[in-house]
């Protein structure tokens, strides 16, 4: 199923497709005199059939923001806070810690990071991607092994939420040992889009189109999503929620919790870990929110599959 540009352009025979440029701060790239795409039928073409490490990313972002996300971003927003809230019999929502005391695992949105990068987002009052890190924060946040292939697909200006607490089943993330806990209000007012697929795990993603690694509309997510799709999309790590080309997303209200895996070299470092989110937290003006650390035993580097970085790099401490 593809993009519904009903509405969006108009008639497609008389519509200028450069015209929606007007105004805006997205650029035609590339394109020259002759060159450019210039109807409904041309832009359609254009986004469903480039792939992506090809396509002009100027013009293929401009292309997703006006392909029905002013719809297609409060479906997915209801399908998910029902899902979230118990509507279709939500999984089991609650793992417990050494204490007793339970936290939720499907009802929030998750990210996973690094320690150095985690203690950055407390400090700047916010969660970033990959490229405003880079841009913004340069030499702070650590560097993960999926960069390359992010800007290949042009999505590192993306921000990438777990639609569970991947660690909950694995007892660890590759991607760090913090986990953040947001709220789903987060997303409000932004541009969201969900993977069929992770990025990071495609064979050939210089092959990829758009519509091969995002749903591109409400009928075609709301398919999927209401045909035995919701349980596996709480549980399935391919599906992703992003905040489309955001850049950073203040936390507000909506940072809920952090939860620490337990150090992978059985030393005790995620204590200190604890220590330190605690105290920057309170510097923050985030007092209120709980810092959890995971029950059961620590997993060896043995047992881990695929880090984002070296284990080492992940546990590392900021200077100051």
């Amino acid at each position: 199923m593809g993009i519904d540009w009903e509405g969006i352009f108009g008639d497609e025979n008389s519509e200028n497709f450069e015209d929606h440029f007007s105004g805006t701060d997205i650029s035609l790239g590339s394109y020259g005199p002759g060159e450019r795409p210039a109807t409904k039928k041309d832009a359609i073409s254009y986004l469903e059939n480039h792939r992506l490490a090809d396509a002009d990313k100027s013009v293929l972002n401009f292309m997703a923001r006006v392909a029905g996300y002013s719809s297609f971003t409060p479906y997915i927003l209801a399908c998910l806070k029902n899902a979230k809230t118990g509507g279709f019999n939500a999984f089991p929502d609650m793992w417990k810690d050494d204490s007793g005391a339970e936290h939720p695992a499907y009802s929030h949105l998750f990210h996973a990071n690094s320690v150095v990068t985690s203690v950055d987002y407390i400090r700047q009052k916010c969660i970033y991607s990959r490229q405003y890190g880079e841009i913004h924060r340069q030499g702070i946040q650590t560097g993960q092994w999926s960069d390359q292939t992010d800007k290949l697909l042009g999505i590192y200006n993306d921000i990438f939420f777990d639609n569970s607490d991947i660690s909950f089943k694995t007892g660890y993330s590759v991607y760090g040992p913090v986990v953040f806990v947001f709220d789903i209000d987060i997303l409000s007012g932004k541009k969201v889009r969900v993977t069929k697929n992770n990025p990071g795990m495609a064979d050939n993603p210089g092959q990829l189109r758009y519509k091969d690694l995002f749903y591109t509309s409400s009928e075609e997510f709301g398919e999927a999503f209401n045909k035995d799709f919701y349980m596996c999309f709480l549980s399935d790590f391919s599906h992703h929620v992003t905040a489309f080309d955001t850049g950073r997303l203040d936390f507000g209200a909506n940072l809920k919790a952090l939860y620490i895996e337990k150090c992978f070299d059985g030393s005790g470092r995620e204590n200190d870990l604890k220590t330190l989110l605690c105290t920057e937290l309170a510097k923050a003006g985030f007092s209120n929110v709980p810092v959890v650390i995971r029950p059961g035993a620590a997993v060896p580097e043995s047992k881990r599959v695929s880090p984002s970085t070296s284990l080492e790099e992940q546990w590392r401490f900021p200077a100051d």
